[in-house]
């Protein structure tokens, strides 16, 4: 597919099976963000215009546009429900927005809020942000729980998909891994470390993994006992992923994957590749393996029983972020200050 004609602004509904796209009528200037709806019909897409568009995944049909947005919009995510859009705001606050109304029922204001996580039982929203880490209650918009921290970097939050561990960390100088109980506010684990640039719950939500500048590790959250760590030594640790079946954690740094069983943390499988390995995920069936070939400036989608690709897709800039949909229909991507394009998930070929 030849990616020299897309337009700036425009949004893409790409067919696998066809191998085509198609261009919607988008945004009037930079595509930021996309979130898909819980049953994946529809997905929204927000721009540097101010306005979120809603899309029909299955023929890319523009079904709404929500405007009155007073500031650029960051980042936006579905709560799952549906009921909901969390928006973040380049002023860095975060506002909800009722998906159906159309309409804005609470704010919550902090000084430079860097990042937010919705709760699976979307009755909370993690923040971190300049000073403190905060668990907000999303009816009330009462602030739960506070923690403050030492640096003024936050790097990321997350929460455990049952929903009982919130997890933030910081930025160096001071890189430490904060691991609380959502529902007490407890601090149960601080962890420093070298640099932790991305972290991650398994689908049980028994381990947390952090992926480092030199080495990846997966910990036991109630024993607090490592059970693998992986060193690269004089390689870069570029990140991991585990399998949403629960069978498998994947690491990866440069052209080297590595599958681990996470039923006893033995080593798989290793796959060396001839090209590098930028950004990695599973697809929601845990049958492919899909990631950033930034060598090859393409999305490689590769199955993981065959060990073949199943799909490939040109890429016009470096470093995109993508990520399925919750119902695992829809792949979605995002190219920098190009596009959003919306992909059906291919099969095996």
């Amino acid at each position: 597919m030849d990616n020299s004609n897309r337009i700036y602004g425009r949004v893409y509904l790409h067919d696998l099976s066809e191998e085509t796209f198609v261009q919607l009528e988008g945004h009037g200037s930079r595509v930021i963000g996309a979130s898909a709806s819980s049953d994946g019909s529809n997905f929204v897409t927000t721009s540097q215009d101010g306005k979120v568009k809603i899309w029909d995944s299955r023929d890319g049909t523009l079904l709404d546009v929500i405007d009155g947005f007073f500031a650029e919009i960051r980042d936006l995510e579905f709560t799952n429900d549906g009921a909901y859009l969390v928006v973040r705001y380049a002023d860095q606050s975060l506002v909800l927005w009722d998906y159906v109304l159309g309409t804005k029922q609470k704010t919550i204001t902090l000084d430079e809020i860097y990042d937010f996580v919705v709760f699976p039982n979307n009755d909370k929203v993690g923040t971190g942000s300049n000073l403190e880490f905060n668990i907000w209650d999303i009816n009330t918009q009462e602030k739960l729980f506070s923690f403050e921290h030492q640096t003024n970097l936050i790097k990321e939050v997350a929460i455990s998909p049952d929903g009982r561990y919130f997890v933030g960390s910081t930025a160096p100088p001071v890189s430490v891994l904060y691991i609380w109980d959502a529902d007490t506010g407890a601090l149960l684990d601080k962890l420093g470390q070298s640099f932790v640039s991305d972290i991650g719950f398994s689908p049980d939500s028994k381990i947390v993994g952090i992926t480092t500048n030199t080495y990846i590790s997966f910990t036991d959250i109630s024993s607090k006992r490592v059970l693998r760590k992986v060193n690269y030594n004089s390689k870069i640790a570029n990140g991991f992923a585990f399998s949403p079946d629960g069978k498998y954690a994947a690491t990866y740094t440069d052209s080297l994957l590595s599958l681990w069983n996470y039923e006893d943390w033995s080593l798989a499988s290793n796959y060396e590749f001839d090209h590098p390995i930028v950004r990695l995920t599973f697809s929601p069936d845990s049958s492919m393996i899909v990631y950033h070939d930034n060598e090859g400036r393409r999305m490689v989608f590769w199955d993981i029983s065959s060990e073949k690709e199943v799909y490939e897709m040109p890429l016009t800039y470096t470093f995109p972020t993508f990520k399925f949909s919750p119902d695992g229909k829809f792949f979605a991507l995002e190219e920098g200050n190009s596009s959003i394009t919306l992909l059906g998930i291919p099969t095996s070929r």
